[in-house]
Protein backbone atom coordinates (compact mmCIF):
# COMPACT_ATOMS: atom_id res chain seq x y z
CA UNK A 1 0.00 0.00 0.00
CA UNK A 2 1.45 3.15 -0.73
CA UNK A 3 3.76 1.97 -3.45
CA UNK A 4 4.22 3.62 -6.35
CA UNK A 5 7.05 1.36 -8.30
CA UNK A 6 8.23 -1.38 -7.17
CA UNK A 7 12.24 -1.72 -7.96
CA UNK A 8 12.75 -5.08 -7.08
CA UNK A 9 11.91 -7.98 -4.73
CA UNK A 10 14.39 -11.27 -4.29
CA UNK A 11 14.48 -14.32 -2.68
CA UNK A 12 17.88 -15.96 -1.67
CA UNK A 13 18.86 -19.08 -0.39
CA UNK A 14 20.76 -19.59 2.54
CA UNK A 15 23.91 -19.78 0.86
CA UNK A 16 23.00 -16.74 -0.94
CA UNK A 17 22.10 -17.87 -4.24
CA UNK A 18 19.53 -15.00 -5.77
CA UNK A 19 16.43 -17.47 -6.35
CA UNK A 20 13.92 -15.68 -7.55
CA UNK A 21 13.57 -11.15 -9.02
CA UNK A 22 10.79 -9.54 -10.17
CA UNK A 23 9.63 -5.77 -10.38
CA UNK A 24 6.34 -6.64 -11.13
CA UNK A 25 3.91 -5.74 -7.52
CA UNK A 26 2.12 -8.41 -6.25
CA UNK A 27 3.84 -11.31 -8.43
CA UNK A 28 4.63 -14.21 -6.11
CA UNK A 29 7.30 -16.98 -6.26
CA UNK A 30 6.26 -20.29 -6.74
CA UNK A 31 8.97 -22.18 -4.27
CA UNK A 32 10.28 -23.53 -7.40
CA UNK A 33 14.59 -22.98 -9.12
CA UNK A 34 14.66 -24.45 -12.85
CA UNK A 35 11.52 -26.25 -12.44
CA UNK A 36 12.60 -27.95 -9.24
CA UNK A 37 10.19 -27.65 -6.29
CA UNK A 38 12.68 -26.29 -3.06
CA UNK A 39 12.41 -28.09 0.04
CA UNK A 40 11.43 -26.69 3.25
CA UNK A 41 13.92 -24.05 4.35
CA UNK A 42 14.25 -20.36 5.42
CA UNK A 43 14.54 -18.00 2.53
CA UNK A 44 15.87 -14.61 2.64
CA UNK A 45 13.83 -11.78 1.35
CA UNK A 46 14.43 -8.00 0.28
CA UNK A 47 12.70 -5.21 -1.40
CA UNK A 48 13.00 -1.58 -2.71
CA UNK A 49 10.41 0.12 -3.75
CA UNK A 50 9.57 3.95 -4.33
CA UNK A 51 6.53 5.34 -2.60
CA UNK A 52 4.28 7.73 -3.62
CA UNK A 53 5.60 10.28 -1.07
CA UNK A 54 9.06 10.13 -3.43
CA UNK A 55 10.75 8.28 -0.71
CA UNK A 56 12.70 5.22 -0.99
CA UNK A 57 12.06 2.28 0.85
CA UNK A 58 14.00 -0.82 1.36
CA UNK A 59 13.21 -3.94 3.77
CA UNK A 60 14.40 -7.42 4.33
CA UNK A 61 13.61 -10.36 6.05
CA UNK A 62 12.98 -14.09 6.37
CA UNK A 63 10.65 -16.63 5.43
CA UNK A 64 10.05 -20.03 5.77
CA UNK A 65 9.19 -22.20 2.84
CA UNK A 66 7.30 -25.88 4.11
CA UNK A 67 5.44 -28.23 2.51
Amino acid sequence: MGVKELQYFRIFNRWGQLLYETKTKRAGWDGKLNGKLQGTDVFVWELQALGVDGRTYSERGTSLLAH
